[in-house]
């Protein structure tokens, strides 16, 4: 490291723990991550059939 960028060290009571899972895909953190799929497609087919009801109730009138 080059001594002019060097700014100091981090204080032990700033580190964290190195308990624990390092592997991502057994961490169960995101408990409501399919809300973000799930959602999100429910949200375009509600919106798609609202389209083509609008767009073809137009069209027979």
């Amino acid at each position: 490291m080059l001594k002019q960028y060097y700014i100091g060290d981090i204080h032990p009571s700033d580190l964290k723990p190195e308990s624990g899972s390092k592997d991502p895909s057994k961490n169960d953190t995101c408990k409501s991550c399919w809300a973000y799929w799930i959602l999100p497609i429910i949200g375009a087919v509600l919106l798609g059939f609202l389209y083509r009801y609008y767009t073809s109730e137009s069209k027979s009138s």
